[in-house]
């Protein structure tokens, strides 16, 4: 069989993450099978994906027998890719965030293009109930193929515990507080100052918001 792809079409970080690739891949429904790829020598630990963009999270490799040594400045890189109506998906920019990203939710491409994500500072191999969260914003710099970080927030008690979350276009809504009753609202409109806007206390727990 034919590969998928060619050694052209894979870009490779500039430090190491592991030996796993991540394929994007765009084929048409309605005719044969002629697909279009682009790769990354990465794994995807955390992704968002739209109809035009994906953003990749991943981790620099840490072999498992040096994971006690010392990580206070880990930071997770971030590779952002386009999907276009012709040709392969194009590899645009990357940069790094402080932390680790929280899960797929904490990642997002705002309306004007902005990367939004929400780290923690809980290394990926350790299990914390409480973390500090914060909201990072990074504009892309095409020219320079890189990710810049613009702006960041610490959403209320946030290093209680963060819930669940979700990024509803720009704005920004976040579940702290006792198993999440405490709901805020951050607008995201300006990334170079991202603004609390309201929060509010309901009884009982959550922890997932479902756009309606």
């Amino acid at each position: 069989p034919a590969a998928l792809m060619g050694c052209g079409d894979v870009v490779v970080p500039d430090t190491f993450a592991g030996v796993q690739m991540t394929s994007m891949v765009e084929f048409d429904l309605g005719g044969p099978f002629a697909p279009r790829t682009s790769a990354l020598l990465a794994p995807a630990e955390d992704l968002t994906a739209t109809a035009t963009d994906v953003v990749i999270a991943s981790h620099v490799w840490v072999d498992p027998i040096d994971q006690r040594e010392d990580f206070s400045d880990w930071r997770t890189a971030l590779h952002r890719f386009e999907f276009t109506d012709d040709g392969s998906p194009a590899y645009l920019a990357s940069g790094s965030v402080d932390g680790s990203i929280r899960d797929d939710f904490s990642l997002a491409v705002l309306d004007d293009g902005v990367v939004g994500t929400v780290t923690t500072d809980v290394l990926p191999w350790e299990q914390r109930d409480e973390a500090d969260v914060t909201v990072r914003l990074l504009a892309t710099d095409a020219a320079a193929r890189t990710l810049d970080e613009v702006g960041t927030l610490v959403p209320v008690e946030a290093g209680i515990a963060v819930s669940g979350l979700r990024f509803l276009g720009e704005r920004l809504l976040v579940a702290t507080g006792f198993g999440g009753n405490v709901v805020s609202s951050v607008d995201l409109s300006d990334p170079t100052a991202p603004t609390t806007t309201g929060e509010v206390t309901l009884p009982g727990a959550g922890a997932y918001f479902q756009p309606v």
